[in-house]
């Protein structure tokens, strides 16, 4: 925000060095809006979700480079928001329709599927990557074990908070 206004009204991510603001790379849709936006954690790839249903990829090392599709949201959902877990294997992702999709990273496939029945309000994986919490506009916390879950083999479920 600059002066009440947003600085930026495009649908534009943008990368800057932190030291000088340069910027160091730009990728710019029509008529997409960009919600959530994040780095694996080894720094190689930029990850972007937004209203088109698509979770988007940079190679963060090779910039500007045009994206490509890591991930597709079923229509008509869009992706508001997405966490990556501390070891990098799984990312957690939320779309309207109050669903939380888990996604294996290295598959790029989604493993679980939550219907939340209400608002969502945050996404948190635990330090170790085992648990995944996941707050709801009406208060609750909702604390998910994700052991013994395999990569590549979806199934869904209901949570009722």
């Amino acid at each position: 925000m600059k002066n009440a206004e947003y600085y930026y009204k495009d649908s534009t991510v943008r990368l800057y060095e932190a030291a000088g603001l340069k910027e160091l790379g730009k990728w710019k849709w029509d008529k997409v809006l960009m919600n959530s936006v994040l780095f694996t954690p080894d720094g190689k790839l930029l990850l972007a979700g937004g209203s088109d249903t698509q979770i988007h990829q940079w190679d963060a090392l090779k910039l500007p480079k045009d994206d490509e599709i890591f991930y597709k949201w079923p229509p008509p959902y869009g992706v508001s928001t997405m966490v990556l877990s501390p070891d990098g294997r799984w990312l957690a992702s939320y779309g309207p329709g109050y669903a939380v999709q888990l996604i294996d990273v290295a598959a790029r496939k989604k493993v679980r599927e939550w219907s939340l029945g209400e608002q969502f309000g945050s996404l948190a994986f635990a330090p170790d990557s085992r648990h995944l919490a996941i707050s709801v506009a009406t208060g609750v916390t909702l604390v998910l074990r994700l052991d013994g879950l395999k990569p590549g083999v979806p199934s869904g479920g209901r949570l009722d908070p």
